[in-house]
Parts: C-alpha cells; structure tokens; sequence
C-alpha cells in the first residue's frame, strides 16, 4: 500500500507543479518550452488528466485508506498502539505486548501470527489469518500490474475496464 500511497503523493505534487508552471518532473514539456522560448504554452490541460487518475486510484484503492489500522496492527502488533485498535483485539494486545517471549521475536505478518497461541489469542491469531489471506501473496498483485502494463500500452490505452479485464485475466501482452 506504500507503494500506492506514494503515487498518490506524486500525482499531488504534479498538479502542484503544473500550477506553479514547474516543469521539472516534465522533461517533454520542459523540452517544447526550450524550443519555443517566445510562445506562452499553458500545460494546464494535463491537470484534468492527472486529477481523472487519482479520481481512479481513490475509486480502486477505497479500502486501503479503511483498513490502515488494520495493516499497521498486522505489520507491527508489538508496537501497535492499542487504544486505536478495535476492542475485540486489545485485552489481547495487552498480554502480547507484555509477553517477553514475543517481545524478543523478530517474526513479522504471517510467521508472527502462526505463533500465536489459539486459546490465548483467538482474535489476533484470526486477524492474521484474514489479513494474510488477503494481502498473503504481493506475487499476485505485481503480476497483474506487470501484466496491464504490457496490455495498457501508449498504442492501447484506450482500453475499456471491462477489456482490460479479460485481458488481464488472460495474461495476454499487446505486441
């Protein structure tokens, strides 16, 4: 998700840029304003596109920002802060934490949840194994975003959602 929330990031700065007319992260643009230094050329246009691209990013991404207490507790139980926690997680949060055992462990997500004992922490234990289940492979998630951007090429980047997703599905490169 860092990954995604770093993009975010950079897309803010780009219209923050294109605003100011800071073209330094532009190098095509920077470029058409060297060969044309007398003309006024307004980049403005572009910030529709990059505004339409986080839009994107919000609508496929909305459950990321929901679950950042989850994946911080998932990431670092130990030094989860657990009044920002759910309720059904913090009694035994407080008994993990005060757990020297654990205290000296160097296991993180799916190995440290596996050492959870069931009967002393149901509910965390349960935590790890969903939260595993879903983020258990990033494997899977760096092949599909391999795999659109050989589809979703500048020849093919017109591309419907519902194209897109056959042909992710499929795996096939546009070549």
């Amino acid at each position: 998700m860092s990954n995604v929330n770093g993009f975010r990031n950079k897309l803010k700065l780009f219209l923050s840029n294109i605003d100011n007319n800071d073209l330094t992260y532009f190098k095509h643009c920077r470029e058409v304003v060297d060969e044309f230094p007398d003309d006024l050329i307004d980049f403005s246009m572009f910030k529709t596109n990059i505004k339409e691209i986080m839009d994107e990013f919000d609508r496929i991404f909305v459950d990321s920002d929901r679950m950042k207490d989850s994946i911080v507790l998932y990431r670092n139980p130990m030094n989860s802060v657990i009044e920002q926690q759910e309720s059904k997680y913090q009694m035994e949060l407080c008994d993990l934490q005060a757990d020297t055992v654990f205290q000296t462990r160097k296991e993180v997500g799916p190995e440290f949840f596996k050492l959870l004992d069931k009967e002393r922490f149901p509910n965390l234990r349960s935590f790890g194994q969903k939260i595993t289940s879903m983020f258990g492979s990033s494997y899977v998630c760096e092949s599909a975003f391999s795999t659109m951007k050989h589809v979703k090429n500048q020849l093919r980047n017109k591309l419907t959602d519902v194209s897109l997703a056959h042909l992710l599905r499929l795996g096939i490169p546009s070549t």
